[in-house]
C-alpha cells in the first residue's frame, strides 16, 4: 500500500497531461443515516474505472471504508 500511494502522489494529473476527465457519481444507496454504498465512474485515460465504495459516517465525518473496482482499457 505505501508504494502504491507513493506512485499515485507522484504521477502527473490528467489535466497536466491534457487528458479529459468526466467523472461522476452513478448511484448513492444509503442503508441508514450512517452507511452508504456508492458507485462512481472515473477515468485515468486509457483506463476507465467503475468504483464500488462502502462509506460510513464516523465521528469525524463520512469515510470510505471499502473499495472494489474494475476498469476497461480504451484508446
Amino acid at each position: 500500500m505505501p508504494d502504491w500511494l507513493d506512485r499515485v502522489r507522484k504521477r502527473p494529473s490528467a489535466k497536466a497531461e491534457g487528458k479529459k476527465r468526466e467523472d461522476f457519481i452513478v448511484t448513492i444507496d444509503r442503508s441508514d443515516d450512517n452507511t452508504a454504498f456508492v458507485k462512481v465512474r472515473c477515468q485515468l485515460p486509457p483506463r476507465y474505472f467503475t468504483d464500488y465504495l462502502v462509506a460510513m459516517k464516523l465521528k469525524d465525518g463520512w469515510k470510505i471504508v471499502s473499495k472494489s473496482y474494475r476498469y476497461d482499457l480504451r484508446e
